[in-house]
């Protein structure tokens, strides 16, 4: 009667061991399939060029402002003393 048991055992964790497999390599080809269609490097269609957007040139246009124009302050030159 021990066999029997021992024996049922052997094949429930066979069979467990054979389910955790399957399971494994189901969700790695599942990961697989949602990287390869989300990742980033394979465009899915054609690149926009990178501009100012339409109403930004307009405003631009009205306030007669040319592109580039607008820059920061410029500081003034530091000042150093001399030491003797």
């Amino acid at each position: 009667m021990t066999g029997s048991r021992i024996d049922a055992a052997r094949r429930r964790a066979a069979l467990a061991k054979a389910g955790l497999g399957v399971a494994a390599g189901v969700t790695f080809l599942v990961g697989l399939g949602l990287v390869r269609g989300t990742v980033a490097s394979h465009a899915k269609a054609r690149p926009q060029p990178l501009a100012a957007p339409e109403s930004f040139r307009r405003a631009l246009r009205q306030a007669n402002v040319a592109p580039g124009a607008i820059a920061p302050t410029q500081a003034p030159p530091q000042t150093s003393t001399a030491t003797s």
